[in-house]
């Protein structure tokens, strides 16, 4: 079954007004409230945030509908566990993309962007390393209490004759 979806956002609100590139030297972007940090510019950035993040909710919501019906339309748990896997990766990458364009966007440079999507990378994988060890410490302890099981029920753990 096909489902179509369509987000139609519309902002307007604010006037895109632009100035020439080489401009004049004896005013300042402020003063005629345009540069990045003018009244219109912040107008404009906060408008086009809100849409983005309205239009990211509900898309989200849309995919996460999608993917949580795979194994339903499939009939596979190994489809549906390779779907989440992939929507979780997107979603990481996009958040790092988003973490790198607001550094961007405050520094005003590209070495911000960089940096950004770099602290963004070292966040996820720290998660993965701290995922890691809580995966491997289960495993330790239900190794442990396996064992221990197995000389509660007498068995000496080993295979020669007694």
């Amino acid at each position: 079954m096909d489902r179509e979806y369509q987000i139609v956002v519309k902002n307007e609100g604010v006037k895109s007004t632009r100035s020439p590139i080489a401009g004049d030297t004896t005013d300042s972007d402020t003063e005629k409230g345009k540069g990045l940090l003018s009244k219109n510019a912040a107008k404009a950035f906060m408008g086009g945030m809100v849409a983005y993040r309205t239009v990211k909710t509900f898309a989200n919501q849309i995919v996460s509908h999608e993917i949580s019906m795979v194994q339903l339309h499939t009939g596979s748990n190994e489809q549906q566990e390779r779907a989440n896997f992939t929507r979780d990766m997107i979603s990481k990458g996009v958040g790092i993309l988003e973490t790198g364009l607001m550094a961007g966007l405050v520094t005003g440079n590209v070495l911000g962007f960089v940096a950004g999507v770099a602290m963004g990378a070292t966040s996820t994988v720290i998660s993965y390393a701290q995922n890691q060890d809580r995966i491997n410490t289960q495993r330790t302890l239900e190794n442990q209490s396996i064992q221990m099981n197995y000389i509660r029920a007498g068995a000496r753990g080993s295979r020669g004759a007694i």
